[in-house]
């Protein structure tokens, strides 16, 4: 029995609501109208003379008035543009009067639950991909940057090592362009390879005739053995 009555109760009120609401837009409406009829027809001294109720029915037109806002929705919004809301509403019922958020809204930036003022401008803000896009930009020309320092190390160690004397390959007259090895050394370290095959350290160079210690500081930065 009880949820009977709450059914009835509840058709009521949906029955009311509607008679309500179809009240309010259709005595909006012909009081617009009728406004406008009397505008068209009389003057402005003639409104005050002829038709008393005019100033009845102004009266109405602005209460109407305030009961709704008018409010400019722009930024990341489906439909951007200006809207009449109702004056209760929030920031969130204007954002859905314009059709809703886009994809790349950024709602956490605004307060949804605010409620709006008539004459208010709501921009919903955008996530920002432009500087998502520049720190990537960024990183890619460091990237590139550290590639190519890299890649100049690379060719200056290369050049180096190209300017090096091979010890095991230089032939007499390579040899003589080092410091401190005459021809007599030159051959002795030719002769070495031919007896004892080709030198595994620089070091090595040291167990040739007359190169000793003192000589082979000379060398070690000029020579190689690769």
């Amino acid at each position: 029995m009880d949820r009977d009555r709450l059914k009835i109760l509840a058709v009521f009120v949906s029955v009311f609501l509607i008679l309500c609401g179809y009240f309010y837009f259709t005595q909006r409406n012909t009081m617009i109208n009728k406004v406008a009829k009397i505008q068209t027809q009389s003057s402005n001294s003639e409104i005050s003379q002829n038709h008393p109720e005019l100033e009845s029915a102004e009266k109405i037109i602005d209460g109407l008035k305030v009961m709704t806002s008018t409010v400019h929705v722009a930024g990341a919004v489906k439909n951007p543009g200006v809207y009449n809301v109702p004056s209760s509403s929030r920031v969130i019922d204007a954002i859905e009067k314009a059709g809703g958020a886009t994809e790349n809204a950024d709602l956490d930036q605004i307060n949804l639950a605010d409620y709006i003022s008539d004459g208010q401008k709501i921009e919903v803000p955008s996530f920002k991909q432009d500087n998502t896009l520049s720190n990537y930009k960024l990183i890619t020309d460091k990237l590139e940057q550290l590639d190519a320092n890299n890649g100049d190390s690379a060719n200056k160690k290369s050049s180096v090592k190209s300017e090096l004397v091979n010890i095991n390959t230089a032939d007499s007259s390579e040899l003589q362009s080092l410091p401190g090895i005459g021809a007599t050394i030159a051959k002795n370290i030719v002769e070495y390879r031919k007896e004892n095959g080709n030198f595994e350290t620089i070091e090595d160079l040291k167990n040739v005739s007359r190169i000793g210690d003192k000589t082979f500081d000379k060398l070690k930065d000029l020579i190689t053995v690769d």
